[in-house]
């Protein structure tokens, strides 16, 4: 495969997710009930944690060094929500608390 076929599919498909990630978000910021948090066993390299957040039916990740409330508000996601966050009482999502409906605990991390 040649540089210019691979550039040329490369632009051709940023073409069609353009604004893609901008509706997930939407879709999640407006969702009653919203499942966030991480999986340990998706680690980024050794300096990095898989970040996620779902309603059921949508599914966003992203990658982050911390779990800390600036790479919370760096994925511009949280800071928009205000339905029930259920996660895994992550100190990071503290700085939520004001904003949200509700906050429940997953009891698959905490049985």
């Amino acid at each position: 495969m040649s540089t210019g076929f691979v550039a040329k599919v490369n632009a051709q498909l940023a073409a069609r997710l353009a604004g893609f990630e901008d509706e997930v978000k939407k879709r999640l910021r407006r969702a009653e009930v919203a499942r966030d948090g991480r999986d340990a066993g998706l680690a980024i390299g050794q300096d990095g944690l898989n970040h996620g957040m779902h309603d059921g039916k949508v599914v966003w990740c992203g990658a982050g060094l911390t779990r800390g409330p600036e790479t919370i508000k760096g994925f511009d996601l949280l800071t928009a929500f205000t339905g029930i966050l259920v996660g895994d009482d992550c100190v990071g999502h503290l700085f939520l608390d004001s904003l949200l409906a509700g906050v429940q605990i997953c009891l698959q991390r905490h049985p």
